[in-house]
């Protein structure tokens, strides 16, 4: 009896089953959103550095999730449902809920969280320093370094060292740096779980966070 022909037709079927099932693995496998596909923009006006920086995290979202449409979050098609006089603390935009949460006050202590929440978060982290007042996209910590983009109109356009951005701009003016991180306080982030807004707070979120 030929077992050879059969054996031939299992090991195609095997490898085409193969083949279909990694295209239809998930596109966020293989993207590096360090790499600008075109993510970043300033903001349309003074006073919306929060919007404009929510909107790029979800922009980075939704291409981290492979949803053709994401180049079409912009600013103006967050701010319907993400403004209201400021950023709301807590919003859905096309499914995407963004929770606030306030950072730890001590500076080893908020480093660190912003560190362990950005390998949660590759679409990134939307950071409030009260002392400017200024909100950048902090992208992603590589290297021993954070990255943001800074939606600023007068800062480099994309991804840049977060040292560049305005809200660390008084390095130039010989600032102690050991007080860099100290206004640094709220943070809007990507909820990977829906949570109710009724519920919601700083506690709540970061026991989503640790699970």
């Amino acid at each position: 009896m030929n077992t050879a022909a059969p054996s031939r037709k299992k090991l195609l079927s095997l490898v085409l089953t193969l083949v279909f099932m990694l295209t239809c693995l998930p596109a966020a496998l293989a993207v590096d959103l360090n790499v600008d596909a075109g993510f970043y923009f300033k903001q349309s006006r003074g006073g919306t550095c929060t919007l404009a920086s929510a909107a790029m995290m979800l922009r980075r979202r939704a291409y981290f999730d492979g949803l053709t449409d994401w180049s079409t979050v912009t600013e103006n098609s967050v701010r319907s449902t993400a403004w209201s006089n400021g950023l709301s603390h807590s919003f859905t935009y096309k499914e995407m809920q963004v929770g606030y949460a306030t950072l730890p006050s001590s500076k080893v202590e908020k480093i660190q969280t912003l560190i362990t929440l950005l390998s949660q978060h590759p679409e990134g982290i939307v950071l409030y320093d009260r002392g400017q007042p200024h909100a950048v996209l902090l992208t992603d910590y590589t290297n021993g370094t954070f990255y943001c983009s800074d939606p600023a109109g007068n800062i480099s356009s994309g991804r840049i060292h977060h040292f560049c951005s305005i809200c660390f701009q008084m390095l130039s003016n010989g600032c102690d740096f050991s007080i860099l991180y100290q206004n640094i306080c709220h943070i809007w982030l990507f909820l990977y779980q829906i949570v109710d807004p009724a519920i919601f707070n700083t506690q709540h979120l970061f026991a989503l966070l640790a699970r």
